[in-house]
């Protein structure tokens, strides 16, 4: 692809993550997006056959890469969890305008199936950061350490990614790693 010259489906995929991620997935409509390209809802119709298609064409790519990075860690005999975790900080950054797509209507997870991509990685993240068979209290903190982390990411999109993602790294391996004796 000619960087100066975006496909039609690449354009019609930029103005769509935009539109999704300022009015939400369900108040965007085709129109509105055809009209911002300047061509008829027929054009679009061409390219993606309904808003869910369109929807997946902009979320599957990072779904695709977030399923890479966790095959990749399965394949290791012994993955560095730290590393991980900062493989998973960096593709959502590289990925934040369809992560905020997400986070801004959560009604696009059902139009992709994402909830189901996500019982899967919880699953497969919780085997990685914490063992096989993970009990309820490893499973929790597995989660709470890649949700802490993804949400540092949308909560400081203006600081410094660099130095968001050593913190946030950081506060996921203490989550992971903190003492389960009860204080109680």
């Amino acid at each position: 692809m000619n960087e100066r010259n975006p496909s039609t489906r690449e354009r019609i995929i930029a103005v769509a993550t935009t539109a999704f991620a300022t009015q939400g997935f369900e108040q965007s409509s085709l129109r509105e997006i055809a009209e911002e390209l300047g061509f008829s809802k027929a054009a679009l119709y061409y390219h993606f056959r309904s808003k869910e298609d369109l929807a997946r064409a902009i979320i599957v790519p990072m779904t695709e890469a977030f399923d890479d990075v966790l095959s990749a860690a399965e394949a290791q005999d012994n993955p560095d969890r730290e590393t991980l975790l900062g493989e998973i900080f960096d593709l959502l950054f590289s990925h934040f305008a369809v992560y905020r797509v997400v986070m801004r209507d959560a009604s696009i997870l059902r139009a992709v199936d994402l909830e189901r991509w996500s019982g899967e990685w919880i699953e497969r993240i919780s085997h990685i950061l914490v063992g096989p068979d993970p009990d309820v209290v490893e499973t929790v903190r597995a989660v709470m350490a890649v949700g802490g982390l993804a949400r540092t990411l949308f909560l400081t999109a203006t600081m410094p990614p660099s130095t968001v993602k050593t913190e946030a790294v950081r506060a996921a391996m203490r989550v992971l790693d903190a003492d389960t004796k009860d204080e109680s």
